[in-house]
Formats: C-alpha cells, structure tokens, sequence
C-alpha cells in the first residue's frame, strides 16, 4: 500500500520491502528527499532556528546578504561551469545562485529532491544510526498542476508555471503562501549526478511540508520510514550504486557553505539566550 500522509510514514522492516515500497512508485514521475532523522520537517537550511520575533523584512535582508556573499566568494573554488552560474547570472536573479549554494551545504529556501530512490536512501540511512530516518516523495506531474492553479488563484499568471519570475515575491514581505518548482535547463554536476530538482517557497518561515499539503491530494505525496535497525544493511544493499552521486569530492565552495550555515545558527542560537 502506498502511504499517503506525510506526517504518518510507511514503515519498511528490511531493505527488500524499502526497495520494493519505492519501486512501486516509479510508474509515475516521481522525485525523492531523503533524512537522516524521521522527525524533521521539510523545513529549509535558511529557517532552522529562525526567531520568530525579527521582522521579515529582516530575515530577507539576511537572505540576500548571504547570496551576495556566496556569489563574491565561492567561483574561485568551483569549475569553470557552476563558478560560471554564479558570476553570469542576471542582475536582480537570487534563485538560481541558491541552487549551487543549496549543493555545497549554504543556508537556503530551497530544498533539493532527486530522481533516484537511492540517493534518497543514502540521506536517509547514513547519519544518525539510532534514529529512524525518513524517505519523502511526491508527484512531480500533480504538483505541477496544482502549482499552476496556484499562479491563478495569486493573479500572479495564467499560463505555465515554470515561466514566472518569483525573485520579486521572495524579495518582498507581504509575499502571500506559495510552493513551486525550481528547474536548471543546464544542470551543473552535483545537481546532475544526484537529478531532480527544487522546491522554494514563500514566506520564509513555512515548512515545505505545510506548502505541499496546502496544494497536493492525498496519495500525490507520502513517506517511507527506515527503521534504525536496517539503515546498515540500507546502506549496504541499495546505496553502493547511488555513492557516486551522494559522495562528490569536496572543495572550498564547501567551505564557505558551511561557514554560512555555522554562523547563521550560532547567531541565531545567541538571540534564544
């Protein structure tokens, strides 16, 4: 059976029945997030221990802080292509310098899916060995139709979704809720080793989870839990093909990411005491 509330997972009780479970669901065009720990939200890097009491107008300027940032520091480190991604790009363009920096670790509201079960399953089932993890999936057709009758019922167009402009919206602080889908026409290689795409919403501060269950039916999205016990085994039979894509060589665009991150949550964590 196909498991269709996110907040109530499938439970899998060997990595036969995981591989299965998700073998099920390839007939449609589907598309993966895995986590380590099956009691995170889809929420995104950007608002992890986000204060509730900093104004959105604050929490945007942060956020355009910190891709201006990562868009001046991290082409020396990267190939010729991504490195190209981030100096080319149109003036006013936040988004798609957010989908490198998604790639190398930097606090974004984007959150990345994958084509490939598998890779799913490595996020899953690598960290953490004493916690569950977590296997997302939704539909990727469905979740393009429900964003277009999202784009008419905002005024903010009647015709294909993937053709909106949303870096004004997510700029701007009275952004109404919305959910959709990032596409790269040319994918750089981490994000064509691991396929599929993104999601970005809007206003920062709202779980993707909450975005997709506004906008997708039941059995359109769903979850898979691992069990703590077999991520070993997970990791064992079904991930060693997908190590490739999850494993990339590492270089100072990493870096930079994850001091981005370390310092958005030491700050924030500062602001609790």
């Amino acid at each position: 059976m196909i498991q269709s509330d996110w907040s109530i997972p499938h439970v899998v009780r060997s990595p036969e029945e995981l591989r299965d479970h998700l073998q099920a669901l390839q007939p449609r065009r589907v598309v993966f997030r895995g986590q380590a720990d099956v009691g995170w939200s889809l929420v995104p890097g950007i608002d992890h221990f986000a204060p509730s009491q900093v104004s959105m107008a604050a929490r945007i300027a942060e956020e355009q802080e910190l891709v201006h940032e990562f868009k001046e520091r991290a082409p020396v480190h990267l190939p010729p292509y991504e490195a190209s991604i981030l100096r080319q790009c149109r003036t006013g363009d936040s988004i798609i310098p957010m989908t490198v920096m998604q790639h190398h670790g930097g606090p974004t509201r984007l959150l990345d899916w994958t084509n490939h079960a598998y890779v799913a399953a490595f996020f899953a089932s690598r960290a953490l060995p004493d916690t569950d993890g977590r296997i997302t999936w939704l539909d990727v057709n469905v979740l393009t139709e429900a964003m277009r009758r999202q784009w008419r019922t905002l005024e903010w167009q009647d015709d294909k979704a993937e053709d909106i402009d949303l870096n004004p919206y997510i700029r701007s602080s009275t952004c109404p809720h919305f959910l959709s889908i990032v596409w790269l026409d040319n994918a750089f290689e981490r994000a064509e080793h691991q396929g599929g795409l993104f999601t970005i919403g809007g206003p920062l501060g709202q779980p993707h989870c909450s975005l997709l269950r506004s906008l997708m039916p039941p059995g359109s999205w769903g979850s898979v839990a691992i069990p703590s016990g077999i991520k070993r085994n997970v990791m064992r039979l079904l991930v060693p093909e997908a190590r490739h894509a999850c494993e990339p060589p590492a270089n100072g665009a990493d870096a930079i990411g994850g001091q981005q991150r370390t310092r958005l949550l030491a700050q924030r964590r500062s602001q609790f005491n």
